[in-house]
């Protein structure tokens, strides 16, 4: 027998869920293409994907956009009508109003190892830090925050700041540099020759630069670690910033990152009460991956037989920064965060092409006198 537990609210609001659900009227909900169906209880309609409550009470997480004309159509009637409780939400995306956010975990108390791989793959597409977060065995969660807390304090303000400052101005480049970049003779080696290109610069610098300004790199927030406040958070910056990066990354054709805005399709092959098969197709590549039952959630079966090793070694590595060792280690760092972030401010304060030229090309002079040279 699964052991739930009767005191989480979560499991409470599933529950009434699922007794609630057969009373609903259920709606046929098709496929762009035709050939699947599903019934089931309209539930909301967030950044594009449509919740939808079966019958037997399961949650389906399906893209909009996979959806026939007349179908996305309901959704969308459904939540015009929701519209007075959700006054941020329309057209499918939803904007969390203040800083209420977000919204709320779409795994359930005791999912099978079916729903887990699809809702915790969609999250990863949709950026949803809560989902992805509540992914995670309770347990698990105490020794990330309290590895992740620890390698903060490991970590001296100067240090830290210099980062964040080193992803504000590489976030500022991105954003307003792609011309320059896209006329470097250097960097024009480098990039894809595709309108694209421009869109995802831009949006890799929205990205860093949403990320420089959240609580993700505010030290003192990510010293204390309260995930429920953390979590709480308006993350709508970010989740914009990386959805457009997937989509404008993904077109790219010829790539690393061709395909990267796509879901992967992920199919349970067999499923007991606490071990699973999933075989992940992700573009042309198709792994099976094992997972297992850990505190009523489905993880890697690999990360579960080493996870007290992995975090021992991350903790030991924070611990170890605090030695004379480790203190040498961080002057290094910081050294290495003035050589970089000289040119670095040099590209960002460039207004011309030939200024720009200018920087690149004395990166590369640096970067060859640090080569080591044939023979040696």
């Amino acid at each position: 027998m699964h052991n739930l537990s009767y005191r989480r609210p979560a499991f409470l609001l599933a529950f009434g869920l699922m007794l609630c659900a057969p009373l609903a009227f259920a709606d046929t909900w098709t496929d762009s293409t035709g050939k699947y169906r599903v019934e089931g209880t309209f539930e909301s309609l967030e950044n594009g994907v449509v919740h939808i409550r079966t019958p037997e009470g399961k949650l389906l997480s399906v893209p909009l956009n996979r959806l026939d004309a007349a179908s996305a159509a309901l959704a969308k009637q459904n939540q015009a009508k929701m519209a007075p409780a959700n006054p941020g939400t329309a057209n499918g995306a939803t904007k969390p109003a203040g800083n209420a956010t977000a919204a709320q975990s779409k795994l359930g108390p005791n999912p099978t190892a079916a729903e887990t791989a699809q809702v915790v793959s969609q999250a990863a597409a949709d950026f949803d830090l809560v989902t992805l977060w509540d992914s995670m065995p309770p347990t698990y969660q105490q020794d990330v925050a309290a590895t992740v807390r620890l390698q903060v304090a490991a970590v001296n303000a100067n240090t830290w700041n210099g980062i964040k400052n080193l992803i504000q101005q590489l976030g500022t480049i991105l954003q307003t540099k792609q011309e320059l970049m896209m006329n470097n003779p250097t960097l024009q080696a480098i990039l894809p020759a595709d309108p694209k290109t421009n869109q995802t610069l831009a949006a890799s610098g929205d990205l860093l630069l949403a990320i420089s300004s959240s609580p993700l790199t505010d030290r003192q927030a990510m010293l204390e670690f309260d995930t429920s406040t953390l979590l709480a958070e308006d993350f709508s910056d970010i989740r914009s910033a990386f959805q457009k990066l997937s989509t404008s990354a993904g077109d790219l054709q010829g790539t690393p990152f061709t395909g990267m805005a796509d879901v992967p399709k992920v199919v349970v092959l067999s499923e007991t009460d606490n071990e699973a098969m999933v075989q992940i197709t992700a573009g042309e590549k198709v792994t099976e991956q094992a997972f297992t039952k850990v505190e009523n959630r489905w993880v890697p079966a690999d990360m579960a037989a080493n996870w007290k090793e992995s975090i021992a070694e991350a903790q030991a590595t924070a611990e170890k920064l605090k030695t004379p060792e480790g203190q040498q280690q961080m002057a290094q760092i910081n050294m290495g965060l003035m050589v970089v972030g000289a040119p670095v401010q040099q590209l960002a304060a460039a207004q011309t092409q030939e200024q720009f030229d200018q920087v690149i090309e004395s990166v590369q002079q640096m970067v060859g006198s640090m080569m080591p040279k044939p023979g040696q």
